[in-house]
């Protein structure tokens, strides 16, 4: 799962970094097809969410209408009691990675009714989660619980094509895993097994393979194979995450969650495409719209354990409409969530913005830590080139120059964006020039001239037009 959470994230830190440059360039520039504008002032203040009980709308009403969207949540908590309901809380907490309450409650499921099929299902699930985490012996010892408990056929061949899932992955053998599960859903089509394998084979596509368009048609057959079922409810997600995910189909998405919040019962699955489709709303710059979705989730459901991931998409939303505290507020709150605390790679802009808040209020040494985390947390090297570039910004406002230059100079050798690259070599010759390096500082006029010849920046530099230096 961590592969397509980091080109998710990929598109958020080009965001990301399209808003701290505005935010620190003296006039905006276009960077990676997005206008860079300069950000609202910080201090205005968000509408209050509205906290109203909401009326379903009729079936027939346009998905377009936007309280529509909004009027289709309900509390996505489902009472704790059956190996079921366990199960799909387990589902929740997985998605918002938080894998140690996910086992928390597939143990819970496989204690709830001994020997049901649904509590035998949680231990093979929770196999998987073991293995995923590098805990072998708990997963054979789950594997094991699995088959002592039913010895049935097709628990049997559960175990089996699990265990042998799960190693493809750990070695990320994806062809193998793939001819495993269309194996698989060929010879058990039509029960549990087939259709979860069937289910899987999109999501291998998606979340490992990270072929967006691919697993489409994969998710198409699963829904025709087994319609009106939970699996074909996933796979109406995935469809929609995939659009959303590939951020090439903004508004394909947009409708797509809309259709999935008709079509789709299960609870779970409704929150997905909710939280989803506020972050497709921030990819078609819908900020309001975003904002709103996002802050009917949060204040509905409190305490779901998407809160977290809702309210580091909002923060997005909040900082371009201007709303600031609310954006540190949500940055920070989604930093010490368990979703944060896992590794999840939108950690890397979370930590970017937080340490360009912190800048702008002159908390040099807090907003270092803070880019030093992100450098920590960057997927890509578009995003470890933003967090050299603010760990550069920081030592210069301290008075290290030479260790500034090293630090423009690497963000520009790391970033895949010329025009970023262009922005960086310019930070360096500025630090290089401030410290008095002019040897330096000449190399990189040199090679600015070499590369950029035609950027107003090579031409303040070669002209000795410097620029005031620019904030991170």
């Amino acid at each position: 799962m961590s592969r397509v959470w980091c080109l998710v994230v990929l598109c958020f830190a080009v965001v990301l970094s399209v808003v701290c440059v505005s935010a620190f360039a003296q006039a905006p520039v276009a960077i990676a097809d997005h206008e860079v504008a300069l950000l609202p002032e910080p201090g205005a203040s968000p509408p209050a969410a509205s906290t109203t009980e909401q009326t379903p709308a009729a079936q027939d009403e346009s998905p377009s209408n936007r309280e529509f969207r909004i009027a289709l949540l309900w509390d996505p908590t489902p009472p704790i009691g059956s190996a079921a309901d366990l199960i799909e809380i387990a589902h929740a907490y997985g998605w918002s990675w938080d894998n140690a309450r996910k086992a928390q409650y597939l143990r819970q499921a496989a204690d709830a009714a001994p020997g049901s099929k649904d509590s035998t299902r949680a231990l093979i699930k929770l196999g998987r989660v073991r293995a995923q985490t590098g805990d072998t012996a708990g997963a054979e010892a789950a594997f094991s619980e699995a088959v002592a408990r039913r010895a049935d056929a097709e628990t049997q061949a559960f175990v089996t094509v699990m265990q042998q899932f799960c190693q493809m992955l750990n070695a990320k053998d994806y062809a193998s895993a793939k001819d495993l599960l269309l194996k698989t859903a060929e010879q058990w089509g039509g029960t549990e097994l087939g259709a979860w394998a069937a289910q899987q084979v999109g999501d291998l596509h998606r979340d490992y393979i990270v072929d967006f368009d691919a697993a489409i048609p994969y998710y198409q057959a699963a829904i025709k194979a087994y319609p009106g079922t939970l699996v074909a409810q996933e796979a109406e997600v995935g469809i929609a995450e995939c659009l959303g995910w590939s951020y090439k189909h903004p508004m394909e998405a947009i409708a797509a969650f809309e259709s999935a919040l008709v079509d789709v019962t299960s609870p779970r699955l409704r929150v997905r495409a909710v939280v989803c489709l506020g972050d497709a709303l921030n990819q078609a710059k819908e900020w309001t719209d975003a904002f709103d979705v996002l802050s009917d989730f949060i204040v509905q459901c409190p305490d779901h354990p998407a809160v977290p991931l809702a309210r580091a998409w909002r923060s997005l939303a909040a900082a371009r409409l201007g709303y600031w505290d609310v954006a540190v507020q949500d940055a920070q709150a989604f930093v010490d969530s368990p979703t944060g605390r896992s590794g999840h790679p939108w950690i890397h802009a979370t930590e970017t913005f937080l340490g360009q808040d912190a800048f702008k209020r002159g908390d040099i040494a807090d907003a270092e830590e803070h880019f030093g985390k992100a450098l920590a947390g960057a997927p890509d090297p578009d995003a470890k080139a933003l967090s050299w570039a603010g760990v550069g910004h920081c030592q210069a406002a301290r008075g290290d120059p030479r260790a500034a230059t090293t630090s423009f100079l690497t963000a520009a050798d790391t970033v895949r964006i010329s025009t970023l690259r262009c922005q960086y070599l310019y930070q360096a010759a500025l630090a290089a020039g401030s410290g008095g390096d002019r040897s330096t500082q000449s190399q990189i006029i040199n090679q600015m001239v070499v590369e950029f010849p035609g950027s107003h920046l090579t031409t303040r530099l070669v002209g000795h037009e410097l620029l005031p230096p620019v904030e991170p």
